[in-house]
């Protein structure tokens, strides 16, 4: 009988128990959920690719040169040329805070733990009537009913 805390993969039944996972269903230090590695398939398939690449270079080109083509066969062809030798362009994304300077994380933070903490004062001291508020059984008190 196998261990409740093991998993047998799918397939063929040949293949080993699965590493024990902990309560929350991690691995536990030293241990894989692919033991066995990549498939051999797939560095096959790379490998195959990677010997035609000098003629689908060729190929791009041609089509990036013809004159009849569609502009945007074209176009397509120039950038994925562009993109194996020289890799995709990275976007650059720009982040400032108010007026173009930093951003302020500290007053962020703490403008929203103020609002929390007004939120549970508020909660503990009652309602416009001086009745206490109602307690929310493991939500969220805002969203009571």
């Amino acid at each position: 009988m196998a261990d409740s805390n093991t998993t047998t993969p799918p397939g063929d039944g040949t293949a080993s128990a699965a590493p024990v996972r902990d309560a929350r269903g991690r691995f536990p230090p030293g241990a894989s959920g692919n033991p066995r590695g990549r498939g051999k398939a797939e560095a096959q398939v790379r490998d195959a690719a990677r010997e035609h690449t000098a003629r689908c270079i060729e190929l791009l080109m041609g089509i990036a040169e013809d004159t009849l083509l569609d502009p945007r066969a074209r176009v397509v062809a120039i950038q994925e040329v562009l993109n194996r030798g020289h890799g995709k362009p990275s976007q650059t994304i720009e982040h400032t805070g108010a007026d173009g300077g930093p951003i302020d994380v500290h007053n962020t933070i703490r403008s929203g733990l103020m609002e929390k903490l007004d939120r549970l004062v508020d909660s503990i001291q009652g309602d416009e009537n001086g009745q206490p508020a109602a307690r929310a059984t493991g939500g969220d008190s805002r969203s009571a009913e």
